[in-house]
Formats: structure tokens, C-alpha cells, sequence
């Protein structure tokens, strides 16, 4: 459940309706590359507004946390795949669906932390089984999230202290073996922010790589401000990572209006600025060739989609569509920037 306060600032302060002519084509018509975003089976039945978006500016899509391990596995060796079904049976026929997340160090079943058994033999069994389950419709996966610190060193995760340092390799290991033709990802954050976190990435994908798996991008999860990074920060972490051999994929972009948690409504100036910075993230991405370029993913459709809010108890706004679909001007430079 989402708390609805913080939206409350924003009816008086969303900005002007875009022009009709920026808003009334889908931004996937326009784009060269797949163009995504990420939502709930919940959001969709609140929401019919939603559904009306994506169907029109969207041909990807991924399901926000219905193929996490908390959701997918009420209890050991028991799966539940309803809700990824269903948001399989609705979007498969119009778009592209990628999957998220396979292993992560958040969001675990409430029974993981007293498991009796073998972790190491759990973590290659739900890997195995989730992909299986969805190879006709998923071909392509997020396997591992969030392995490292803004430092460069593995997180200290359940993961890492069950199974070892080498449960990366056992995770991507299992998702080739369960099926040969998927295409699979590592996925972090801050990689634009961080020079020192991208090595670290680099250098544990080209690691896995040297050992037999089929590792075939980096998800740039792209969470990040009006002021931060900078375009030329943007494009060398992107640059950096396609000559490495890597596909890219800007995996879950946001732009936040108020990272400091310092205001409590904004102004136009303030949405021109998210605007430019949408506009500039674009303009980066369509600067890799098109055989290194997976495409952009919103994290959300509009701002009351946004996991932002709740998670870091702030007022922001940092989608495309304001809280009531309204397109804002991050929409029409967003869809101005795509060739």
C-alpha cells in the first residue's frame, strides 16, 4: 500500500499541460530502441488511466516486484505465480517483458533468514524454476541486483554470507542453464555517479564472462536528479560500458525534483529543469550503437506510481506524467529528444 500524503502537495503545484501536438503520439512510434516502463497488477486495477498510457506510449514493460523472491515464494519450494501471470497475459502480445529481479539482497521471503536447507541449492533451484516457468514469454532477465557497495566490494547480503562470493556466478550459471537463449543482465545503481562502483561492475561482468557465462548487458538503473549526474558523467559510464562488449540498458529511470527532501511543492522552473535533464539522459542513450542499446525504462508512469515518496517519506515527482496523467514537460522532451 502506498501513502497517498505526500501527494497531496502536488495538485496545486503539477505543472501545465503539455501541448496536445507533443502528447498525442506513443513515445515507442518515435524511438529507435524499446522504450519500457515498470508497474504493479495492482496499480493497473486502481489505476485504468495507467493502462491507457502504457498501452499507448509503451512497447516494454517490467513487472515492478511480482517476480521478486518475497512475492514469488511464500514458502520454501512453493511458488506462487499469479501474479506474474497475470501481468504476463495481459502486456505479452504488444510488449516486450523483461524480467526482475532473480537475486537480491532486499525484498526476500519472510521465511528465508531461518531456512533449514542448503541456500546454495535454493538460490540455482529458484533461479531454474523461475525462468523455466517463464521462457516462452520472458527473454530476458535481470538475474542479480545491487551486488556491490559504493565502494566496489561485494555487498554483505544474505546472499553473500549463505552462499559465498561465488552466488553471482552460481545465479548466472543456472539462468543460462535453464534456458540457452535468454538474455541476462547485472543489474546496479550509481554507475554514473560512481567511477569506482562502474569498474567494479565492469570487472565482475567481464569476470563472469571469462568463466563460461553468457552475461549480455548492464542495467544503468538510472535513479537520479535534476542536477546530478552530469551529462558528460552520463556518457562516459555509457561509454565506458558498450566498448566493454556490454549491452546497455537504462533499467529504471527517475528523475527526482527534490533529493534533499527540502521542499514541499515545486515550481515551473523546477519542471523545465527536470525536463532538460530527460532530455539530456535521451540524447546520451541514442548516442550508443544500435547493437549495444536495449532501451530506456521508466520506473513508473506518472508520480503517483513512484516508489520514491514512500520510500524515503519525501514529497517528488520524478516521472513523465504528473499524479493525475497529466503529461508534463519531462514527457514532451523526452519525446522531442527521440530520433
Amino acid at each position: 500500500m502506498r501513502n497517498w500524503l505526500p501527494f497531496i502537495f502536488l495538485l496545486a503545484s503539477c505543472s501545465k499541460p503539455v501541448s496536445e501536438n507533443c502528447a498525442g503520439s506513443g513515445l515507442y512510434t518515435k524511438a529507435s530502441f524499446p522504450i519500457g516502463t515498470a508497474f504493479n497488477l495492482s496499480d493497473a486495477a486502481e489505476h485504468p488511466l495507467l493502462t491507457q498510457k502504457f498501452s499507448t506510449h509503451f512497447n516494454a514493460f517490467t513487472p515492478e516486484n511480482a517476480l521478486k523472491f518475497s512475492t514469488i515464494s511464500p514458502w520454501p519450494g512453493v511458488y506462487d505465480f499469479s501474479e506474474g501471470d497475470s501481468l504476463v497475459a495481459l502486456w505479452q502480445d504488444r510488449a516486450r517483458i523483461h524480467g526482475h529481479t532473480l537475486i537480491w539482497h532486499q525484498q526476500l521471503p519472510s521465511w528465508f533468514a531461518q531456512y533449514k536447507g542448503d541456500y546454495k541449492e535454493l538460490l540455482q533451484a529458484h533461479v531454474r524454476t523461475v525462468i523455466r516457468h517463464y521462457a516462452r514469454n520472458i527473454r530476458s532477465w535481470d538475474v542479480v541486483n545491487e551486488a556491490l557497495t559504493e565502494q566496489g566490494e561485494l555487498r554483505a547480503s544474505p546472499w553473500l554470507e549463505q552462499v559465498g562470493e561465488d552466488y553471482i556466478y552460481l545465479a548466472f550459471k543456472a539462468a543460462q542453464e535453464a534456458d540457452a537463449k535468454a538474455t541476462l543482465f547485472y543489474n546496479e545503481y550509481n554507475l554514473a555517479l560512481n567511477p569506482r562502483k562502474l569498474d567494479a561492475a565492469l570487472r565482475l561482468c567481464e569476470n563472469l564472462r571469462s568463466r563460461g557465462i553468457r552475461l549480455s548487458g548492464i542495467g544503468m538503473q538510472m535513479h537520479i536528479g535534476v542536477s546530478y549526474p552530469s551529462r558528460e558523467e552520463i556518457a562516459f559510464a555509457v561509454e565506458k560500458i558498450w566498448r566493454a562488449g556490454f549491452t546497455v540498458h537504462f533499467s529504471e529511470l527517475d528523475i527526482s525534483l527534490n533529493p534533499l527532501g527540502n521542499k514541499k511543492n515545486f515550481s515551473e522552473a523546477d519542471f523545465q529543469a527536470q525536463a532538460a535533464k530527460y532530455r539530456e539522459v535521451v540524447e546520451v542513450y541514442q548516442q550508443i550503437p544500435r547493437d549495444h542499446q536495449f532501451g530506456i525504462t521508466l520506473w513508473g508512469i506518472g508520480d503517483a506510481d513512484s516508489w520514491i515518496p514512500n520510500y524515503f517519506n519525501r514529497v517528488d515527482a520524478p516521472l513523465l506524467f504528473d499524479a493525475h496523467y497529466n503529461p508534463k514537460p519531462a514527457f514532451c522532451a523526452f519525446q522531442n529528444a527521440l530520433k
